[in-house]
């Protein structure tokens, strides 16, 4: 039987209802608050994230004014009467795209506190790295955590590391947080939800696939939630034939990889290691 006929004759119901007008006001509300309580911080942070962009450009980590627009125009505009995007969702996702422009002088400053104390990581030279490529749901992550496992020869990021990619906190912040029993915090399964668990393994002390904290820090993953032809536009890891695709995502990618290699070989690489990256960034598979 071929799949099309098992579609055609599988009557599927859509059984997940809109989120309660309630519980979104609440998310809303927490959202903003969250973003409040920013803000002193980042104006704190911003002439030093403004004299930071002109001395070394923006971050890989922190998205151009051009994607902000973007998002904040497809919050308002995209998606289909038919896929039910309602009014509070929207506020919602304009309320996330608002929160990441408030914090972006914060994270912009992190990355440069790097570029001040230790800009020799530049010059860590990343030899015969290897790219770990493949589609998505093909137990790539076991595998690649095989080969982390072999720490004699190979390094790898962590999905911490990529998440902060701040050699100072590395090296300032989290001896104190191993210190105070915070890292076994973060082992434990059940923070992550049961649901997850089925899906995929998760550890943050240990590699994965590195696109999915880029797209967390530019926003990729709201477009999951702004209708089919947006997310084709934005939540992607290959071209599509005829289809408009995000590629300034694979620059972004390609930037933030080559960073983060030689942060964490200049941390903690060993000379006979060779690093590697495991990702599903097929779009930027000829650049790797």
């Amino acid at each position: 039987m071929s799949i099309q006929s098992v579609y055609n004759e599988t009557d599927l119901v859509e059984d997940t209802p809109n989120p309660s007008i309630l519980s979104t006001s609440k998310n809303i509300v927490l959202q903003c608050v969250s973003t409040l309580l920013f803000l002193p911080l980042s104006l704190a942070c911003l002439p030093l994230y403004i004299i930071g962009l002109f001395i070394w450009g923006r971050p890989p980590t922190i998205s151009p004014w051009s994607r902000f627009y973007k998002y904040f125009i497809a919050a308002l505009t995209e998606g289909k009467p038919e896929e039910e995007i309602t009014f509070m969702n929207r506020i919602l996702i304009l309320t996330i795209i608002l929160d990441n422009l408030v914090k972006s002088p914060i994270f912009g400053v992190g990355w440069y506190l790097d570029e001040i104390f230790y800009p020799s990581y530049h010059k860590c030279e990343i030899r015969d790295p290897l790219f770990f490529i493949s589609g998505a749901r093909t137990g790539s992550t076991q595998m690649a955590q095989y080969l982390e496992d072999d720490n004699k020869n190979f390094l790898a990021p962590m999905v911490i590391e990529a998440m902060f990619p701040y050699i100072w906190a590395w090296r300032t912040i989290a001896p104190i947080l191993k210190m105070i029993g915070l890292k076994k915090y973060f082992e434990t399964p059940s923070l992550y939800g049961e649901e997850l668990k089925k899906r995929h393994n998760v550890n943050l002390f240990k590699t994965n696939t590195l696109e999915i904290p880029v797209g967390m820090a530019h926003m990729s993953f709201l477009s999951c939630n702004l209708g089919v032809s947006f997310m084709k536009w934005a939540f992607v890891t290959s071209t599509l034939k005829d289809q408009p695709v995000d590629r300034e995502i694979g620059k972004i990618f390609i930037e933030f990889t080559d960073s983060i290699m030689k942060k964490v070989m200049y941390h903690r690489g060993l000379p006979n290691q060779q690093i590697f990256v495991k990702t599903h960034m097929l779009i930027a598979a000829r650049e790797l």
